[in-house]
């Protein structure tokens, strides 16, 4: 499929196995509610169809929720790659100028075909990201704070202006809390946002579309051709759910639907966070030196993620690009430097 913006800059994709396809708008790009975009699709053999013209929309505005942390996607009709071809049918959205933030669906771990670089922003090294409880637990069921995420996010983030004092901006927020730079900082890169209220809850769960909303923040948002979850349709949060699912980061339930309003647990965040950067291990390579905890077993669906979140490491790729990780290592020194 080749996309052809208003200015006359291009893009390339490829239709899915699902008779779909998506398409990243170049950041130089700025698209405006009723421009049009074309798109025409081409296949070895056949002749190239006609263009199919899309026009570009605003997403739909919802007073529901605040986005605490973003975004573009629209529904769509699958391409038809019979002998004429058709690109399919369907709108190119426009995000929705608000925040940033990203879930984990609790099904099965969405399964990335190949490596994709680290993004930006973010320390290369495979630091530990997640602690184990006194108890010896881990919890990877629980629900994860809004205040938790922040930290995490923060620690993995390599501006080594980070800690520069900041005084928060919300009044739920003590200036001695222990996650106050944290929510200080990626408030001040537009990653988190609050509420209408002023206030930030730092002590209620985020849900999926909140974390979906705030780690969209990080990289461009990708423009889905069609809703990718039938639960998400006039959500606040429907593009960044998209434009997360579309680059794999995150997925749905076994029955199809994404949950936007369900809370996040620990073993998602990890699974998402680990996608995002391409951490990722086989059960079959943990080695006995990692992390034991009671309360998560290899018969867990996100055993591999919570172990590889668990532990500082070096590693080397496997051709299948997994890791096989090489020697335990704190990174804590670095971090502190």
């Amino acid at each position: 499929i080749t996309v052809t913006f208003p200015d006359g800059s291009t893009e390339e994709t490829i239709v899915g196995g699902d008779g779909h396809w998506s398409v990243d708008v170049p950041g130089n790009v700025v698209l405006k509610p009723g421009e049009d975009v074309k798109a025409k699709q081409e296949e070895p053999g056949k002749k190239p169809s006609d263009d199919t013209t899309k026009p570009v929309v605003p997403l739909p505005t919802s007073s529901a929720t605040p986005p605490p942390p973003g975004g573009p996607g629209g529904p769509s009709g699958p391409g038809n790659t019979g002998n004429t071809g058709n690109p399919g049918g369907g709108n190119v959205t426009l995000p929705t100028p608000s925040a940033r933030a990203t879930p984990r669906p609790s099904g099965t771990p969405t399964v990335i075909q190949e490596t994709a670089p680290p993004l930006a922003g973010f320390i290369p090294e495979h630091i530990q990201y997640i602690n184990g409880y006194p108890d010896g637990s881990v919890m990877p069921d629980a629900d994860i704070t809004r205040a938790e995420t922040a930290a995490v996010i923060f620690r993995l983030l390599s501006d080594t202006s980070k800690s520069r004092p900041l005084e928060p901006i919300f009044y739920d927020v003590p200036s001695d809390a222990w996650y106050k730079q944290s929510v200080a900082y990626l408030t001040s890169i537009e990653i988190l946002h609050g509420y209408p209220e002023g206030d930030f809850r730092p002590d209620a769960p985020i849900t999926r579309a909140e974390f979906a909303t705030m780690i969209s923040g990080f990289d461009q948002l990708s423009v889905a051709e069609y809703n990718r979850f039938p639960d998400v349709e006039g959500h606040w949060a429907v593009g960044y759910i998209n434009s997360a699912a579309t680059k794999g980061w995150v997925s749905g339930y076994p029955d199809g639907t994404f949950g936007p309003e369900n809370n996040l647990t620990r073993a998602e965040i990890v699974t998402v966070i680990n996608r995002m950067l391409s951490r990722r291990i086989e059960v079959s390579d943990i080695p006995d030196w990692a992390p034991d905890y009671n309360d998560l077993t290899d018969a867990h669906w996100a055993y591999a993620d919570m172990i590889e979140a668990s532990i500082g490491h070096e590693f080397t790729r496997k051709r299948n690009d997994f890791e096989r990780w090489t020697r335990q290592r704190d990174w804590s020194a670095k971090l502190e430097s």
